[in-house]
């Protein structure tokens, strides 16, 4: 199964930054080859490290690896267009499928509802008060996603992106301090938060983060 998991690497990673058109027609294309080129291949050396990192043995594994590694192809294509394509969510969705199929521990479904409407909500209430949203919908169904996979742990997950897309989008102010609207893809930081969930316990984390 694991020439899966690399086949899989190598096509999607290709699709995303040579054939994007195939995923949405929405999407922006990188200019330059040679941008094109240096995605392609960052992309191919992180995924084969966290598969070779990952260590899958099981048929849940293999899955739940996919699902990261398509979860990576998916923070590169925001990095650069800023949309999630709903073909890639449902590729995310027919892995999920797979998932329960074999028969996996599943998490209870109340957690799933109350995040998925807590997220909504935050999402409605900010676009009242603020007149924006704090998030694009693609990200808003990203982390509905999510929440089917690792359940409650969604918050952990989104805690983290939050913080690490807070820390970049400061530093991106400080760079240039005459744009203060920054916009900075969502993905790639939910995308980090489920990497780093997947092999460091929330209580490490929270040591690294807050070590009073």
């Amino acid at each position: 199964m694991e020439v899966f998991l690399y086949m899989s690497v190598f096509l999607g990673s290709y699709i995303v930054f040579y054939f994007p058109k195939v995923l949405s027609q929405h999407v922006t294309e990188l200019d330059s080859v040679h941008s094109k080129t240096w995605g392609f291949v960052l992309t191919v050396i992180i995924s084969v490290f966290w598969i070779w990192f990952s260590a899958p043995s099981t048929p849940g594994e293999y899955m739940y690896v996919g699902a990261e590694l398509l979860l990576i192809q998916i923070a590169a294509i925001d990095s650069y267009s800023r949309i999630i394509p709903n073909r890639v969510l449902l590729l995310l969705l027919v892995l999920f499928s797979g998932i329960v199929w074999t028969g996996l521990p599943y998490t209870n479904y109340l957690p799933v509802i109350l995040i998925a409407t807590g997220v909504l909500a935050f999402q409605v209430v900010f676009k009242a008060l603020f007149r924006k949203y704090p998030f694009g919908w693609g990200d808003i169904k990203l982390v509905l996603v999510l929440t089917l996979f690792y359940g409650k742990e969604t918050l952990w997950i989104l805690w983290l992106a939050v913080v690490l897309g807070g820390l970049f989008s400061i530093l991106l102010i400080i760079k240039d301090r005459t744009n203060k609207e920054v916009r900075v893809p969502f993905a790639p930081f939910l995308a980090a938060g489920v990497l780093i969930r997947s092999k460091i316990e929330y209580e490490y984390v929270i040591l690294m983060l807050n070590p009073l």
